[in-house]
């Protein structure tokens, strides 16, 4: 997937959504209930860019949620309560990002 949003020129708008994708994965989605471990703060950290970058570009709740489902698939968590799960936090991060 090829991602538009231009972040050399737009680098703070990037940077606060990519800190919202970040705190968001460790807070609200955190499949493997590691976010309130300091140590493991930046366990999802490697997802964040790309999904800010699918955000910032406008990609729809759907997409976002197939991102993540395919991460979930990884680390076999891929579950009829994960995507549901999905389908009521997705809305939220979108809704961060977008502040």
């Amino acid at each position: 997937m090829t991602f538009s949003f231009p972040v050399q020129e737009y680098p703070d708008r990037y940077e606060r959504a990519l800190g919202a994708v970040r705190m968001f994965l460790r807070t609200e989605w955190d499949p493997i209930g590691v976010g309130h471990v300091p140590q493991c703060y930046c366990e999802y950290d490697s997802y964040a860019p790309g999904l800010a970058r699918m955000i910032l570009n406008g990609l729809p709740a759907e997409h976002i949620e197939a991102q993540l489902r395919d991460v979930l698939a990884r680390m076999n968590l891929d579950n009829d309560h994960e995507r549901a799960r999905l389908a009521q936090i997705v809305p939220a991060l979108l809704d961060r990002v977008a502040r």
